[in-house]
């Protein structure tokens, strides 16, 4: 899991430092043109890949979520919704102190590579729990660590902080769902995993913009923070507990 949301995360932060090279050296047609060429280098891969699949003997009726995932899904939407209002808003925000927003993404890139392949082998020793929740609250101190941000150096801080903490705790929550699911409904857990983080990426994106129209982007980035709070919150609460369980029936 650390290196499949490694490979996911990393292509999300590097996708904006790309963009923005392409548009500043050509046009928005130029990077459309290179969503495209991604777009089918995905598909080559995929063709190649072989994939092993069972067909069991039962039909069982199509589902579109599994309410067992609620929790986790939480967890991940308030999540999310912080991430969204960095990829979207931090490019406006890094203007007006004068920073190059692509020296975070970058800085961010770095953090989080080095930091998933780590995160994974520790949560895999030492318990999800114990990788989640320190990871999750430097997540929120990078946030906060954003909003007070007043030039280059505190937004290289604030990126290597939130490349560990978000680089971990995404992959791991993921881990985590799937403990808890039977072996079969991993595909329904999986997609209920992308659903409620897409979600929370987009209302993070549209409700955080309002706000910042009222707190301004400092004050946005401590609402995000704050969110993140919430999802420590929710997984201490709600979905530690379920791990235990899960820990105790294999035991």
């Amino acid at each position: 899991m650390g290196w499949y949301g490694l490979a996911m995360t990393l292509a999300m932060a590097v996708g904006p430092i790309l963009g923005v090279l392409i548009l500043e050296g050509y046009s928005f047609r130029g990077v459309f043109l290179l969503a495209v060429g991604l777009s089918l280098a995905s598909i080559l891969a995929m063709s190649v890949s072989r994939l092993t699949f069972h067909r069991t003997g039962t039909r069982r009726r199509i589902e579109i979520y599994d309410a067992s995932t609620l929790p986790v899904s939480l967890a991940v939407a308030f999540l999310a919704f912080a991430y969204g209002s960095v990829t979207t808003f931090f490019p406006l925000f890094a203007v007006t102190i004068d920073v190059n927003p692509g020296v975070f993404f970058f800085v961010y890139a770095l953090a989080l590579t080095l930091a998933r392949p780590l995160a994974g082998a520790l949560a895999d020793r030492h318990g999800m729990a114990n990788v989640i929740v320190p990871a999750t609250a430097l997540t929120v101190v990078a946030l906060l660590a954003l909003s007070a941000a007043t030039g280059l150096s505190g937004v290289i801080t604030a990126a290597v902080l939130y490349g560990i903490g978000f680089g971990s705790a995404q992959p791991a929550l993921q881990a985590a769902l799937l403990n808890i699911v039977p072996r079969e409904r991993f595909g329904i857990a999986n997609a209920s995993f992308f659903t409620a983080f897409d979600l929370g990426i987009a209302f993070g994106s549209t409700l955080l913009g309002w706000i910042a129209g009222w707190l301004g982007y400092r004050g946005l980035f401590v609402v995000g923070a704050i969110s993140v709070a919430i999802s420590l919150a929710v997984f201490v609460t709600l979905v530690r507990p379920l791990l235990r369980r899960g820990d105790e029936v294999v035991a």
